[in-house]
């Protein structure tokens, strides 16, 4: 697996949309996995960063469009007891 600091530097970089620590990250975890003999890990990672450069799409998430669904799929399998 990856060092903590290299997916935590992934995750904030990509958050941020900072797309060059997000690509320096990501390749020092596939030379690490590399280095572990995981070549099929590496050699997936490696391909997704020689993929066409594509502009991310940002979706806001907030808490009531991550919770809403779940109350109502809540409520259907329960049987409505509170409604």
């Amino acid at each position: 697996m990856a060092r903590a600091d290299l997916l935590c530097d992934l995750i904030q970089s990509g958050l941020a949309g900072e797309s060059n620590t997000f690509r320096r990250a990501a390749e020092a975890i596939c030379v690490e996995e590399r280095a572990k003999s995981h070549e099929t890990l590496a050699r997936k990672i490696e391909d997704l960063l020689n993929m066409p450069d594509v502009k991310p799409v940002r979706k806001e998430l907030t808490f009531k469009s991550i919770t809403h669904d779940h109350r109502s799929d809540l409520g259907h399998s329960i049987g409505g007891i509170w409604g």
